[in-house]
């Protein structure tokens, strides 16, 4: 009998392989540029045929989507003639720079000969700089490239634009969507979304942080109560789902829930009726129930420590909501956006203006790549707090500089090497135990790259004992009709395969783009 764990989901990466992923090929984004009317076009390698060059210069080439007036990088302190080649081969992208007209970083580090980048690599989204003025993010997008109405949502990378179309899918529909995302991923601005563009956009949208309620009066708040229910009810309270009759419930943190609040819940979407504490009648409502969560609700359902069946009720659809690090391509817009707002209110929009010819842009390109390269743990609510940090810690400065806080935590967490840079001895693949790779893997959502930087080891060792060990590296060992046959299981659900298999969700995009 299939348990919770399996129930049907229209995520927001769910997508056909056959359809979306078979068109993927690599891109550039531009992350930072003195002009911020730049951040955000894209150049698509599409129509360069295989073993190509692309030369990339001031004036060369142009990128044209996402933009209103496509246009090549056109800074003056960029060379006219061509300063870094990029060659599309069979299996491997390389980059050739020529280092004596400008000079170039690949992730941070200094790209001083070829380099010859992996589809793996180019899954993670690696960051190409120029100098401190312009920052470019290569990736992979899928053609023909398309930004769907944004719904609110910033990016045009593919993850977010998956979500997009999801919302759109459930938006019209009266049943119950559950919500899933790391913290700070846009839960609540998802479920806004859906009510929006939803039949009940001008009807209440009430949202309730589970979380945030104590436990002893939660089950009270949120379906109300008489008076006199108990100690200290000195009036009757309506309650979340009454206030919310006729329009959308959001309730957030639902995996908070207490087993007072998930029986009464599990009722109410059986009968469609609300009864407030101590109330002696129940009262019928019209809800569409939104719920959100993050991905601990897998463990606590398998402890038993939440209802399995409400959980039935409440994810006939899932949205899952991709964390920052996994739309690298969109960070120069969203840090952009919220730093204009932030700007905006201590009247220094000025600092965004593009600088004069001989004069440095306020914030440097170099300063951005720091940020696209960041883990973000608090996703895109910690990205929206270090803009906020960094606009009013550099009031009245000339130049800006990363807060110190996020200087800690990326010396806490250092930025991954490039594939040009020359490794330091380490220990042999044997040396690393088992369970301490599986650890690393785990916590880094199977990315050998960013395993192999925690354990500060090279991803050669890393992808070594992936090799060696059967347990791993499963996703080189299926065929594609085995494959397929996995990702039937999983009902289309893309993320719930990279768990099953315990690889990279980019790297399995990859090889289902290729099958």
């Amino acid at each position: 009998m299939p348990s919770a764990l399996d129930a049907p989901t229209l995520t927001g990466t769910a997508l056909s392989t056959s359809s979306v992923l078979a068109q993927a090929t690599p891109a550039l984004t531009i992350l930072w540029h003195p002009d911020p009317s730049r951040v955000g076009a894209m150049f698509s390698f599409a129509d360069l045929r295989q073993g190509r060059t692309l030369s990339l210069s001031r004036n060369s080439p142009e990128f044209p989507l996402f933009t209103d007036a496509p246009a090549p990088l056109a800074d003056p302190f960029l060379s006219r003639q061509p300063c870094l080649d990029i060659a599309i081969l069979s299996r491997t992208i390389r980059l050739t720079p020529l280092a004596h007209r400008q000079p170039i970083a690949l992730d941070g580090h200094p790209l001083l000969a070829p380099v010859a980048l992996s589809q793996t690599d180019v899954a993670a989204s690696p960051i190409i700089t120029f100098g401190r003025r312009i920052a470019l993010c290569l990736h992979y997008a899928h053609q023909p490239p398309q930004s769907v109405s944004d719904l609110g949502l910033l990016g045009h990378s593919d993850a977010i634009n998956a979500v997009r179309k999801s919302i759109l899918s459930v938006a019209d529909l009266d049943i119950p969507v559950l919500i899933r995302g790391e913290t700070g991923t846009g839960k609540e601005l998802t479920a806004a979304a859906i009510v929006k563009v939803g039949l009940r956009a001008h009807k209440p949208f009430v949202a309730v942080n589970i979380g945030a309620l104590p436990q002893q009066l939660a089950a009270a708040e949120i379906f109300g109560h008489a008076k006199g229910a108990f100690t200290g009810a000195t009036g009757a309270r309506p309650g979340y789902f009454l206030e919310a009759d006729g329009g959308t419930l959001l309730l957030d943190e639902i995996g908070l829930a207490t087993s007072e609040v998930q029986t009464a819940l599990l009722r109410l979407l059986e009968t469609g009726e609300v009864r407030p504490i101590g109330a002696r009648t129940s009262t019928r409502v019209n809800v569409r129930i939104l719920a959100a969560t993050d991905s601990l609700i897998d463990s606590t359902l398998a402890a038993g420590g939440f209802s399995q069946p409400l959980f039935h009720r409440l994810s006939s659809v899932q949205i899952s909501l991709p964390p920052l690090r996994e739309r690298r391509q969109d960070i120069g817009l969203l840090f952009l956006h919220f730093l204009r707002e932030t700007l905006a209110k201590t009247h220094d929009l000025e600092k965004l203006q593009t600088p004069p010819e001989d004069a440095r842009p306020w914030l440097s390109a170099t300063d951005l790549a720091s940020l696209a390269m960041a883990p973000w743990p608090g996703n895109v609510r910690q990205l929206r707090n270090c803009a906020i940090q960094l606009a009013v810690s550099n009031r009245g400065a000339p130049l800006a500089r990363l807060p110190q806080s996020f200087v800690e935590t990326m010396a806490a967490e250092p930025a991954q090497p490039s594939s040009s840079q020359p490794s330091t001895p380490e220990p042999s693949p044997q040396r690393i135990p088992h369970a301490k790779l599986v650890d690393a893997l785990a916590r880094h959502d199977f990315q050998p790259a960013r395993a192999a930087r925690a354990l500060r080891v090279s991803r050669t060792t890393i992808y070594e004992h992936i090799r060696r060990d059967s347990t791993l590296g499963l996703l080189t060992r299926l065929t594609d009709d085995q494959l397929a046959t996995e990702l039937k299981n999983c009902d289309g659900n893309i993320r719930d395969l990279a768990k099953r298999l315990r690889v990279s969700y980019r790297a399995l995009q990859l090889r289902l783009s290729k099958s």
